[in-house]
């Protein structure tokens, strides 16, 4: 695969992503089928149980799509659990979902290779002139995606 043909399929990727994002943002509790319910409740216990292999990448940039999953999650859950959603307690349970993704950034960050990191920084660096706010979120992204894991 030539490199012209590799970015045109990630860009496609991408836009197929972006797609389904949109989409999945456009949807209501109500909306949900009972499937996509069950897909929704076994992300969230992955969450919970800090399962790294998740895409934590669109999690971390996406947070407005992360938040909105915690609190259909959370509602999912609650509906289930046959108890009255109330909103302190879909806030509690959104909260510590948080939490637990928040516990996975860190595990994804401490499994890092900050050496190749650094080198790869160096590099666009070198290549480019970023402002202090690009560079670290450059830096950021590569840590959350997991590409340069141990």
């Amino acid at each position: 695969m030539t490199n012209k043909e590799y970015m045109a399929q990630s860009e496609e990727v991408a836009r197929e992503m972006e797609t389904v994002r949109a989409e999945f943002m456009a949807q209501t509790f109500e909306d949900l089928t009972l499937y996509e319910k069950q897909r929704y409740l076994e992300v969230g216990s992955r969450i919970m149980q800090e399962d790294t292999t998740l895409n934590l990448y669109e999690l971390y940039k996406h947070p407005e799509a992360r938040a909105k999953l915690f609190v259909l999650v959370a509602r999912i859950a609650l509906d289930l659990d046959k108890k009255f959603p109330t909103q302190w307690r879909l806030d509690k349970f959104v909260e510590t979902m948080e939490e637990h993704y928040t516990n996975m950034v860190k595990a994804r960050i401490v499994s890092t290779d900050r050496q190749a990191v650094s080198h790869l920084m160096q590099a666009i660096e070198e290549d480019k002139k970023l402002s202090p706010e690009q560079y670290k979120s450059i830096a950021k992204s590569l840590i959350v995606s997991g590409l340069l894991s141990d």
